[in-house]
């Protein structure tokens, strides 16, 4: 059960200060019109203590493959009952031995957050898999590891290769035709008698040999297992972990437990709540959420949170603002938009900025007179993405001003960005192309490529040049448009932004791309048009594309 104890240590409150007075700093007001009032509101901050939960339900998945042989590495299992006791088992092994379960906590507690406020997440634990084996008499070779000479049948001897099982071949000098011609004319041949045929050499006139596929022993070594009479059924099994959590919300002020819902585990991370795990006598003596005992399957993580809340008030400009200080870091929640009526005449100077095309440098240094607007123009210049842009500085920014001020800050940055490098933009793209329309001239115009051909060449990497045409215009394109960007940027922005940021940072390429794209290919098209008018040599790839179209013209 939450319960709160213990009143907020005063620098906590001093520090609750310092953060406001920090956030209208710079900002058109003064810190001194920043004042924490003495209320009994701001006496009631306390300590909350309550207790979190961090479960941990483990899901062992296998898979299995068969390996020839008696696989004597892995743990060996008898019969498939014992496999599937075995796998019943191994969660309930992981939870109550101390070693493997401690490889559990000890992996959790190494993240920042030491697992506080992890949802719905799976992770696999490589150090706990397990390796189980089934074997099994080989059935194709009955446990022998032999199986019958595919060759000889079992039989040791094959028909012999030269006289195929005859025991004799033709006589090699009359060639069967049982006479030889002489200077005194034809006569009976004297090697086979007459016969024709004589007796095979090869087999000594058996008509078998020995076979050589089994060593004439009428077996060979079984394939299936490797000639060891055995088969081993290997199943290699990770344990998986899915992983949820919650904590006590009982007797916690609903604004605490909202804020802690919107992401506990940076609340641990950010240190604005303290956590140390419950300490437990045994192993089903843990005090839980709820207290019946762990399943099996399942691993708890236990935590004592604490963390400092309560309302508060503040006195800025003459005006009181209530709100809640929450956690160690003293995060301000729920105080009304104060900061955007601060901050007016900034962002109307950024709405001029976003509506001028020229002489937009006053808007923005009457802007960034107010640190906040500053940082937003750093921010977004910085990021380039508007989403992520807005999305980072609302995180920045919780506190006092409003979500919709800051996306619509973004989007007036965003537009006078724009407007800022609009035109230069196009000057930049102008001379990108002027540079690629002469590399083109020189390349397909002026034997630039016939050059290359009687260098040795060959046409092959001629062609890869060609095709690297189209890429190499849109590059030189985008680069010269986003750098002549750049200079108008930084030229406007000089003093407005840090110079870190303008020197590590380049203007988005926006609907350059696409233009250089389409001036890219037309330029293209273009060159090589002009080199067929030339009458001159042209590559083989386009000469085959114009008798390939003309073809079909005619053909159609």
């Amino acid at each position: 059960m939450a319960e709160a104890k213990t009143r907020i240590d005063p620098k906590l409150l001093a520090k609750a200060l310092m953060r406001m007075k920090g956030l209208v700093k710079g900002n058109g007001l003064a810190e001194g019109k920043v004042i924490l009032l003495d209320t009994p509101e701001n006496t009631d901050i306390k300590i909350y203590r309550f207790k979190a939960r961090t479960s941990l339900t483990l899901v062992p998945q296998y898979g299995t493959r068969t390996e020839p042989g008696r696989n004597t590495t892995a743990e060996v299992v008898s019969s498939e009952t014992e496999f599937r006791n075995t796998m019943a088992q191994i969660a309930r092994d992981i939870r109550t031995q101390p070693q493997k379960r401690q490889q559990i906590v000890d992996f959790i507690f190494k993240r920042s957050d030491k697992g506080f406020g992890i949802q719905e997440q799976r992770t696999k634990f490589h150090s706990l898999s397990r390796d189980l084996v089934q074997h099994e008499k080989c059935n194709s070779c009955a446990n022998t590891g032999k199986s019958t000479c595919a060759k000889c049948h079992g039989k040791t001897v094959v028909p012999c290769p030269k006289c195929i099982g005859k025991r004799y071949v033709l006589c090699p000098r009359c060639r069967g035709s049982t006479r030889i011609d002489t200077a005194k004319g034809t006569v009976q041949c004297t090697f086979c008698r007459g016969d024709g045929r004589v007796n095979c050499k090869t087999c000594g006139a058996r008509g078998q040999i020995k076979c050589q596929n089994c060593a004439a022993t009428g077996n060979t070594q079984c394939r299936i297992c490797a000639a060891s009479g055995w088969l081993s059924h290997l199943t290699h099994v990770e344990i998986y972990a899915q992983i949820n959590f919650d904590f006590d919300r009982s007797n916690l002020p609903i604004t605490l437990v909202q804020a802690i819902d919107k992401n506990p585990s940076r609340c641990v991370a950010k240190h604005d709540i303290e956590i140390s795990v419950a300490k437990t006598k045994t192993l089903h003596d843990i005090p839980a959420l709820p207290t019946h005992q762990e399943p099996d399957d399942t691993i708890w993580i236990d935590y004592e949170a604490i963390s400092p809340f309560g309302p508060m008030t503040f006195k800025i400009n003459d005006q009181e603002r209530a709100g809640y200080l929450f956690g160690f870091q003293t995060r301000l929640l729920e105080f009304p938009f104060f900061m955007d009526a601060l901050i007016t005449s900034g962002v109307e100077a950024l709405e001029q900025a976003a509506r001028e095309r020229k002489n937009i440098r006053p808007y923005l240094v009457k802007a960034v007179k107010y640190r906040l607007i500053a940082d937003v123009i750093a921010q977004t210049l910085w990021i380039k993405n508007t989403v992520k842009a807005n999305r980072f500085l609302q995180d920045k920014y919780p506190t006092g001003l409003n979500p919709e001020t800051i996306a619509h800050m973004v989007d007036l940055i965003d537009a006078t960005l724009r407007n800022i490098t609009r035109l230069w933009r196009t000057i930049g793209l102008v001379i990108g192309f002027i540079v690629f329309a002469i590399i083109l001239e020189i390349y397909f115009l002026s034997d630039g490529r016939e050059y290359f051909k009687s260098l040795g060449i060959p046409e092959t990497l001629l062609t890869i040049a060609d095709s690297a045409m189209f890429p190499l215009g849109v590059a030189l394109g985008i680069l010269g448009s986003k750098f002549a960007a750049k200079w108008s940027q930084d030229k406007v922005l000089h003093k407005i932004v840090p110079t870190e940021v303008l020197r590590k940072t380049l203007p988005k390429a926006g609907k350059t791309v696409r233009w250089a794209m389409i001036i890219s290919a037309g330029m293209i098209a273009v060159f090589l048009a002009l080199t067929m008018l030339k009458s001159g040599p042209i590559p083989l790839w386009l000469n085959f594309l114009v008798e390939s179209t003309l073809s079909t013209i005619h053909a159609g």
